[in-house]
This record gives structure tokens, sequence and C-alpha cells, in this order.
């Protein structure tokens, strides 16, 4: 068997984090040009984007068409599963713009404590009403800006569509 000329070596870390970079030696007749291929169709067609919700946007008439061929045993299941699923949906669109608060670490595992897996309930409304009480029961009165900030953000959760529920 003749050994095949080396054209590149490609340097990959270890299958562990800590274990020693591994070196593949390519050979000539297998060598491409380095990196990524790139196929411009499919970059424009991942690289779509949508609403969030498009399913419920695009798909809407089907969506509401599907309500009235269900079985009633598929009826009754959809009803439970909306029902189960509704603080889950509610709990999205009141903490979709919170931004993260922890730091990944590279080689170490996120630890998570009883408050990360707290779903918040309600309307944005109910929540910062919620806070400004927790405000005025740990802090006393407010100040005249925590008072015009609270009346501020209450303004802009009520402009941006007038419902924050979601099941209207």
């Amino acid at each position: 068997m003749t050994t095949k000329k080396v054209k590149n070596v490609v340097r990959r870390p270890g299958r562990i984090h800590g274990d020693p970079d591994v070196e593949i030696p390519v050979p000539e007749d297998l060598a491409t040009l380095p990196g990524i291929p790139k196929r411009e169709n499919d970059v424009a067609f991942y690289s779509r984007t949508y609403p969030l919700e498009s399913q419920n946007i695009e798909k809407v008439a089907d969506r509401e068409w599907v309500w009235t061929v269900y079985t009633e045993d598929v009826l009754k299941y959809r009803k439970e599963h909306d029902e189960r699923n509704e603080p889950l949906v509610n709990a999205a669109l009141v903490s979709g713009d919170i931004e993260p608060t922890g730091e990944a670490e590279p080689g170490k595992l996120p630890q998570f404590n009883r408050e990360f897996f707290e779903i918040p309930h309600g309307s944005k409304e109910e929540w910062l009403f919620e806070e400004f009480k927790e405000k005025l029961t740990n802090g006393g009165p407010p100040s005249s800006e925590e008072v015009a900030a609270f009346a501020g953000e209450l303004k802009e959760i009520l402009d941006a569509g007038g419902t924050t529920r979601g099941d209207e």
C-alpha cells in the first residue's frame, strides 16, 4: 500500500473539554478548498424572516377551519390542551422582552435556582401593578419620579395594543 501525499492537516478540538486537539491529515486526492461551501439558494431560503407566530398569521384560515372537522374526542383533547397551555402562552407574551440575566461560561454547566422556574402570571399591566405594590410595601411611599415612571410604563403597555393577554 502506497502512502498518499498529505495536502494539509486539519486541527480540531478534542472530543471532551480539556482533551488535547486532534490533528487529521488530509490527503491530496481528498482535499478541497478550505472553509464551508456556501450555497446561495440555501442562504436565501433559510434567511427569510417571519413573525414568531407565523403559523398563527399565515395559516389562520386553516386553523379556524380545522376546528369544524375535529371528531368529539379530538375536539375535547384540543380544548384541554389549549386550557393547559394558556398559562405558558401568557407567560411567554409577558416575558418575551425580558433580557437574559445569566452569563454562559465555557465548560461549566448552568445552575438554576427556584426563582428561574417561576412563570409570570397575568397580563403585563398586572405584573407592573404587582411590582409597584411590592415597592410600596418594601420601600414606603414612592417618589414622584417613581410614580411618573409607573404611569409611563403603564401607558406604553396600553398603547402597545390595548390588550396584553393574547386570548381576546
